[in-house]
């Protein structure tokens, strides 16, 4: 998975409006979680390991942190 998503990000960086997508999106939400893309970024995803997900989902995956909603 981390190898086609990194392919990927690579076919898309070479798009100029993935490009423009990205830095308006950078500009707009400087501090937010908005401004991140959401596939990553290539060399974030070849330093993470399987112990980074598994620590992250048993910290913040909880019944504390979880909230179901429904609309209809």
């Amino acid at each position: 998975v981390r190898e086609r998503t990194v392919a990927q990000l690579a076919r898309l960086g070479e798009q100029p409006s993935y490009r423009a997508d990205r830095l308006l999106a950078e500009q707009l939400f400087a501090r937010h979680p908005y401004s991140n893309p959401q596939l990553g970024v290539a060399e974030e995803l070849a330093r993470l390991e399987p112990q980074d997900i598994t620590s992250f989902m048993q910290t913040y995956m909880t019944s504390g942190n979880i909230l179901v909603a429904a609309a209809g």
